[in-house]
């Protein structure tokens, strides 16, 4: 993407909350990188919308929890266009499961899906938001100023209040 107009990579937005996140950059003139993990249809309908509305929008794949990936993705970013402006942190993997039941896979894909993909996507992109005076907003969950034993995904709503730790 080139151009003057300010851009904002947003993560997990091939649906929910991301999605609506990256329509809402879009309606305000931002340039954006919707990423996606396993949701790369809904990245797609996603950016086609914001291109159909006027708007710019390319889509960027990756698995957050893996640093080289994370750093090709940002390669993308840095040759797609003028830098980055802002920095929406929103991925995470809830395994809707029961504290008992969740497996050890599924404990780790939460954790690394939330505060390892917050850090490492945050650590690659400060030079280019450094350059442009940009901002990072991170996304925990509703209830991570109410912490406690959770019964459902206990390792996502670990990872989202360390996000916001």
């Amino acid at each position: 993407m080139e151009g003057s107009q300010k851009q904002a990579l947003v993560t997990g937005a091939g649906r929910g909350l991301g999605a609506g996140i990256a329509k809402h950059l879009a309606s305000q003139g931002f340039a954006l990188w919707i990423h996606y993990h396993s949701s790369d249809q809904g990245a797609r309908e996603v950016a086609e919308e914001i291109q159909a509305a006027g708007g710019q929008a390319e889509i960027v794949g990756a698995d957050l929890s893996q640093e080289s990936q994370v750093l090709d993705l940002i390669k993308v970013i840095e040759e797609g266009g003028r830098g980055l402006d802002v920095l929406v942190n929103n991925s995470g993997v809830y395994h809707e499961e029961a504290f008992l039941d969740l497996s050890e896979s599924q404990w780790m894909q939460e954790i690394h899906s939330t505060a390892t993909a917050v850090y490492f996507t945050t650590r690659a992109v400060l030079p280019m938001l450094r350059k442009s005076k940009g901002k990072v907003i991170n996304l925990g969950d509703g209830a991570c100023d109410r912490p406690g034993a959770r019964e459902m995904a206990p390792a996502y709503h670990i990872g989202k209040t360390g996000v916001i730790s």
